[in-house]
């Protein structure tokens, strides 16, 4: 259900339904040792798919420029608009004279969804010295990417009351600091093909950057979508303090802005590691569904795959929530009732109480953590329970646990004392992924842990708590575990992918 073409790794994603298919577009690199041609690096790549999760790789979508021209370098991050039968393409073109290093906003147009045309009058947007840095009136800070010149990562919404398009693209202004230079920057058009600019519509002087603006309707509210984070040279901006990448989130009350962020509350996911960016969104069948970027970090590339799709809803109070996407249920098998394995031998490390009547098995082990190892063994799939720390500091589920507590297994659990979601290992207990939450003694929790190769979602009351990759993956015993003192853990399903 994570998504690459084969020798390839898929950067920023963005998503069109034409002709009752999704189509993505995304950014592409080739892996190591890849057999494709090395026309295909750098260019935007193209997948189909009926259902969210399997797809179809397409031709490119559009190959880099002639050489000499002002995207003959790799291509970057777009949008595609629909309009009276046509598909416009945004995407950012980049100079291999000008060493990538200023951005411009470029068009192709097709009237398929399939093959694109450029353009004839591009770029269609280069950054207003008004308002924004342009390559003749640069910012003299050096940080993030210095010293490009943002004008990228277009995204295109129609004006509600009819009266054209609107454009949105990250951007910087004049600043003595970097955080106040970052900005989103506006345009309007009525062709879309010209486009005349505003100034931001979002400045929240507070991040490094911003960039791949995501903006769309939802519940009574616009919102934007934008990636951020520590590489860009800041510390401590995020709401979750132990994260270092971030999709946080801004709210405006009319297409135009101003978006400003939701207080203390603005953050749709992030991760410790790049493993999750470039949040973008589609309307499918109902819901406003998401994916992300599926970071291979701890491989050595930032890049990778395409996510799980996930249902993005708003509270009544307008605040964003990543949820579980319920029609992914149907790609699961779920697997005979599991057994506890014996226990007496110690091979599991420390024994705890355990006790199971009708469904809910009670875990207690005050001085210690310990295990109560299942007989189901499980590679990729996922396993749904219930979870109450009565006097238990944490508890929660291991997926492939070997044939012994030495040998490891991977370790998803619930921490009332450290008020968070970790995904750690046996028997070191690394920090691999965490999301700070407000778990509570006494309270009970629907855990959901979905593993695919090396990548692990965990979701808390079926929202989106972490998104890891983990190296490492493969088969092993699902195993309970509690720690420092008494925990249920009821409603256990286990499941594995139905076969195609």
């Amino acid at each position: 259900m994570l998504y690459h073409p084969k020798g390839l790794y898929v950067w920023d994603t963005w998503y069109f339904v034409h002709e009752g298919r999704l189509h993505c577009i995304h950014l592409q690199l080739l892996r190591p040792g890849s057999d494709w041609p090395m026309a295909e690096h750098g260019a935007l790549g193209h997948a189909v798919s009926d259902d969210l999760v399997h797809w179809e790789t397409l031709p490119p979508a559009l190959y880099k420029g002639e050489p000499g021209g002002i995207d003959d370098s790799e291509l970057w991050t777009g949008c595609v608009y629909q309009h009276e039968g046509k598909q416009y393409l945004y995407y950012t073109a980049r100079s291999v004279k000008e060493d990538g290093l200023v951005n411009r906003i470029a068009l192709a147009v097709s009237e398929d969804g399939r093959h694109f045309e450029r353009c004839g009058e591009n770029p269609v947007l280069i950054p207003d010295s008004r308002w924004y840095c342009n390559e003749h009136h640069r910012l003299p800070l050096r940080g993030h990417g210095y010293p490009i010149v943002d004008a990228r990562d277009m995204c295109v919404v129609a004006d509600p009351e009819g009266h054209g398009f609107w454009g949105f693209f990250a951007a910087r202004r004049m600043a003595d600091t970097l955080a106040e230079s970052s900005v989103i920057g506006l345009a309007h058009s009525d062709d879309l093909v010209h486009w005349e600019q505003y100034p931001p519509c979002f400045a929240p002087d507070r991040f490094g950057c911003v960039e791949v603006p995501e903006v769309f309707y939802l519940q009574g509210r616009w919102y934007m979508l934008c990636l951020t984070g520590n590489r860009y040279g800041q510390r401590g901006q995020v709401d979750d303090p132990r994260l270092r990448e971030a999709t946080i989130y801004a709210v405006a009350d009319k297409v135009t802005g101003p978006y400003t962020l939701m207080k203390r509350d603005n953050l749709v996911f992030g991760s410790i590691f790049p493993q999750g960016y470039c949040g973008k969104t589609v309307a499918w069948r109902g819901d406003r569904v998401l994916f992300f970027t599926q970071g291979e970090m701890k491989d050595g590339c930032p890049h990778g795959s395409i996510s799980f799709p996930h249902a993005l809803k708003a509270t009544a109070d307008g605040r964003l929530r990543v949820m579980w996407y319920q029609p992914l249920e149907a790609q699961y098998q779920p697997l005979p009732m599991p057994a506890p394995l014996d226990i007496s031998d110690g091979r599991w490390g420390s024994r705890l109480h355990w006790a199971a009547e009708d469904g809910r098995y009670t875990l207690d082990c005050p001085p210690d953590w310990a295990l109560l190892p299942l007989d189901t063994r499980m590679a990729d799939g996922m396993v749904v329970c219930d979870v109450t720390l009565t006097t238990a500091r944490s508890a929660g589920i291991v997926l492939r646990l070997r044939e012994d507590v030495t040998q490891g297994g991977l370790c998803v659990l619930l921490d009332a004392a450290q008020r968070m979601v970790e995904v750690t290992a046996l028997r070191e207990f690394p920090l691999i992924e965490c999301r700070s939450w407000d778990i509570r003694q006494g309270e009970t929790y629907r855990l959901r842990v979905a593993a695919e190769g090396n990548v692990v979602y965990v979701y808390v009351d079926d929202r989106l708590a972490i998104q890891c990759y983990e190296p490492g993956g493969g088969q092993g015993h699902v195993a309970l575990m509690t720690e420092g003192g008494e925990a249920y853990i009821e409603h256990l399903t286990i499941a594995e992918h139905r076969e195609a």
